[in-house]
């Protein structure tokens, strides 16, 4: 019995997809059995490939181990114990446990070129820094040449850049604040063209919440406030306000108690705010009231009705005032709210 015509063609279909399918895998395989020959048999081959990963990432490394794996993705080049340097490779701007470089099997199809895919790192630990006079650096970083800023996005490597399971620590210097630490961070970063696009989350310190989520658009140099754009949203489900405290003026009411959802979004323009929003939600809100020095309040004060001595018996009463200075009522020590919520816009 002769199938149907359109059974036919569905099944030419499926058996397209297969073969390509299963081409694409063998040839994944292939590659990486080539890698990691490339690496083990020949030591000059390793050289080559750790230049053909800094060529494409535009990054320089230092590790202490070289090694290839199969992913859903296609093969990659894998770095462990990495030390990322800069662009010149003088000065580490952080450690990570693994570095991974993917590679384009679709460019492979299309031009017959190696090209980085993306790129991964895994277990890094970075330290930023907020100078004495505002800037903000990574650690151990020092002084650059102008044209050459440590936070300029074209820098970064082309496509897509993973981040997993690392830690952020933040030190404020010209605050003299404690460090926050940022734990189990993970983000997807693109470069575009002019303009990088990131999203991710991170587990908060306990004292300050659980989770955090978060979504970026970079454009400039982070180094260089009156030439940087960024439009930048934050989500965070549940966060605790007494772990805010630090990160108050000296002056402004401490919250001792009270949590719930913040929203925020901050979009800047050449350094400067354009645009704002905030939305919160809490509850069980207590705040610690700063003490102030209320002046005295001035009163009129008047005296009781009375006659003059010697006055007639028919002339009127006449009253005395004048000007008196009394203490402010105290003020309370202590704020409460059972909720907290608002929507502000700027």
């Amino acid at each position: 019995m002769t199938a149907p015509p359109g059974r036919r063609t569905l099944a030419r279909y499926w058996r397209f997809v297969a073969l390509s399918l299963g081409s694409a895998v063998i040839l994944a395989a292939l590659l990486l059995g080539a890698l990691r020959l490339a690496i083990a048999l020949v030591p000059g081959n390793a050289d080559r490939i750790v230049a053909w990963i800094e060529r494409e990432t535009g990054l320089r490394f230092q590790f202490a181990q070289l090694d290839a794996r199969l992913r859903a993705y296609g093969p990659e080049v894998v770095l462990r114990d990495v030390r990322i340097l800069d662009r010149e490779g003088r000065e580490p701007l952080f450690a990570t446990r693994e570095g991974a470089v993917g590679l384009d099997l679709w460019s492979l199809f299309r031009t017959g070129e190696l090209v980085a895919g993306r790129v991964r790192f895994s277990g890094a630990r970075i330290t930023v820094v907020r100078l004495e006079d505002g800037r903000i650096r990574l650690l151990g970083l020092r002084e650059r040449p102008a044209e050459q800023p440590p936070f300029d996005f074209e820098r970064l490597p082309a496509g897509r850049v993973d981040i997993r399971d690392s830690t952020v620590e933040y030190r404020d210097l010209a605050s003299g604040r404690r460090s926050w630490v940022l734990r189990d961070v993970g983000l997807v970063a693109y470069r575009a063209r002019g303009h990088v696009n990131v999203t991710g989350s991170a587990r908060l310190p306990s004292d300050l919440g659980t989770r955090l989520e978060f979504e970026a658009r970079l454009e400039g140099a982070l180094d260089t406030l009156s030439s940087f754009d960024v439009r930048l949203g934050v989500d965070v489900e549940q966060l605790q306000l007494p772990g805010l405290a630090q990160a108050l003026p000296p002056r402004a009411a401490r919250p001792t108690a009270g949590a719930g959802r913040l929203a925020a979004m901050v979009d800047l323009r050449r350094g400067r705010l354009h645009q704002a929003r905030l939305e919160f939600g809490f509850r069980d809100v207590a705040l610690q009231l700063p003490p102030r020095a209320v002046p005295p309040i001035e009163a009129v004060e008047v005296t009781a009705p009375h006659r003059e001595p010697g006055a007639p018996p028919l002339a009127m009463p006449v009253v005395e005032k004048r000007l008196v200075e009394r203490p402010a009522p105290a003020r309370p020590a202590q704020g409460r709210y059972a909720t907290l919520a608002g929507d502000v816009r700027l």
